[in-house]
C-alpha cells in the first residue's frame, strides 16, 4: 500500500524509498522492488534504481530484477547483464522450469 501511494505521488525516487524502506526486511525489500519497476521503463532502469536506493540494495535489486525480468521479458535483459557467471546454466534452468508448468 506505501509503495502504490509513493507510485502514484510525485515525490522524488530516493525520498520515496527512504520513506518505503531498503533494510532488507522483507516488506521493505518487496515493496522498494516493486516501486522501482512501476517508476521506471526498462529492466535495466528499474535495477539500477534498487541498486541507487541504498541500504540492502544488492536484495532490493535482485527482487526488481526477477520482478522486471518477469515483466520485461528475456527480450527486456540488456545484453552486458547476459555475460555473467553461469549465465547459459540460468537460462536453462529457466527454461526448465517453464516446461513444468505444461
Amino acid at each position: 500500500v506505501l509503495a502504490q501511494k509513493c507510485v502514484d505521488d510525485v515525490m522524488e525516487a530516493r525520498a520515496a524509498l527512504l520513506k518505503i524502506g531498503t533494510s532488507g526486511y522483507v516488506v521493505h525489500t518487496v515493496a522498494a522492488a516493486l516501486y522501482c519497476v512501476a517508476k521506471t521503463t526498462s529492466f535495466k532502469d528499474a535495477v539500477v534504481m534498487a541498486v541507487r536506493a541504498g541500504g540492502d540494495g544488492d536484495t532490493t535489486a535482485a527482487v526488481a530484477g526477477a520482478l522486471a525480468g518477469t515483466f520485461y521479458g528475456i527480450e527486456g535483459i540488456p545484453e552486458e547483464y547476459k555475460t555473467v557467471e553461469d549465465y547459459d546454466l540460468l537460462n536453462k534452468l529457466t527454461d526448465d522450469l517453464m516446461a513444468m508448468r505444461s
